[in-house]
């Protein structure tokens, strides 16, 4: 898991603690299904931004300095 992930494991964790101390069952199973969702999307889109770079390097696209001679 990298640093990234880690980090937004814990916000969800600390806001799933949060919110379980201000709601009741009912709400606390919706709420907790709503950020189960909200942590699902940004982990595919951490995984397809980074496929995006991998794909962009690999065509040579990204740019960052000056160019290395072979």
């Amino acid at each position: 898991m990298e640093i990234q992930d880690k980090q937004i494991v814990g916000f969800v964790v600390k806001r799933t603690s949060e919110v379980f101390s201000q709601i009741g069952d009912k709400s606390m199973r919706t709420e907790t299904k709503r950020l189960e969702a909200v942590y699902q999307q940004k982990l595919l889109n951490l995984e397809d931004l980074k496929k995006n770079i991998l794909q962009k390097a690999f065509a040579e696209e990204l740019r960052g300095g000056e160019p290395v001679e072979p």
